[in-house]
Parts: structure tokens; sequence; C-alpha cells
């Protein structure tokens, strides 16, 4: 898969990981994609103000056809 496929099936993967988890988060707290200039993670959870979750939880998004829990 060539640079421009390959990032937007990364894109796909992160947007579809925030609507997995943002049901899940407390009231005024929200998961969004990393900025451009934020780098190391994919995704950040952060409170409605724009500050990071305690502990600075982050998640390192991976998109694969095929994988089981097994593997991860």
């Amino acid at each position: 898969m060539g640079g421009k496929q390959s990032r937007a099936k990364g894109q796909r993967g992160e947007r579809e990981l925030v609507r997995w988890f943002q049901p899940l988060l407390p009231d005024g707290w929200e998961v969004r994609r990393a900025l451009p200039y934020e780098h190391g993670h994919d995704l950040r959870l952060v409170a409605s103000d724009g500050s990071r979750a305690p502990g600075c939880w982050a998640v390192e998004a991976k998109r694969y056809a095929d994988w089981s829990v097994g593997e991860v």
C-alpha cells in the first residue's frame, strides 16, 4: 500500500476508534485525534477545556485487515 493510501487507512482507523471510545467516557471528556504537531500517539483523551487526562493517557492506533485478540 502506497504512502497516501496508507495514511488514509490509518486516519480511517483513528476515526473509527474515536467513535468507539467516545460513548464510554464520562461527561466532559472526549477522545480526539492528535493534531499534526502532537507527536507520539494517534489519539488523546482530553477534558472539554482541552487539558489532557491525568497521566497523559494516549492511544497508538494500528489498523490491520486480519487479527485476533491473542495477537494483541
